[in-house]
């Protein structure tokens, strides 16, 4: 999976899923497992995908509550944490990494915030990524007919 597939996916699987549950509040857990170079990961994105999704829950009207996820390959998670944080905050984040950084030599041989795809090709077709679309709508509309929509009645605890 790379960046453009994988935003062109989140986009019609966030519209989807936001208004059929129309949410007061979100919880994103930004694992970077998906991002080129992770060992445990399938994916090939780069954090800018990351961001662009998480910035789309975060504009899309309920507060947001953005975490850190997992990753195994450490450099990589941080540079897309920063990414996402950055973008969040509107910060022009500087391409080198600062060498004052303590774990700077954990960011070679580049020594920048990006991380680069393996040239990897995406074996997911355009096709199979509609299908998965046809059949999350397909499991919306059953999920809409058989759970009613209004909220739970939930105590306060104190």
């Amino acid at each position: 999976m790379d960046d453009g597939s994988y935003c062109k996916m989140f986009d019609s699987v966030f519209t989807l899923v936001f208004q059929n549950y129309q949410p007061d509040v979100i919880v994103v857990q930004c694992g970077a497992d998906g991002l080129a170079g992770d060992p445990h990961g399938g994916f090939n994105l780069t954090p800018a995908s990351l961001s662009h999704c998480v910035n789309k829950v975060a504009k899309s009207g309920p507060p947001v509550l953005v975490l850190g996820g997992g990753g195994y390959n450490i450099p990589n998670t941080v540079r897309c944490w920063v990414r996402v944080t950055a973008d969040l905050l509107d910060f022009d984040l500087p391409q080198d990494i600062p060498d004052s950084d303590p774990y700077f030599l954990e960011y070679g041989p580049d020594f920048t915030f990006s991380v680069t795809p393996s040239n990897i090709k995406n074996p997911n077709t355009d096709e199979e990524l509609k299908e998965i679309l046809t059949l999350l709508q397909q499991n919306l509309d059953k999920m809409n007919e058989n759970v009613p929509m209004e909220p739970a009645n939930v105590a306060t605890v104190i």
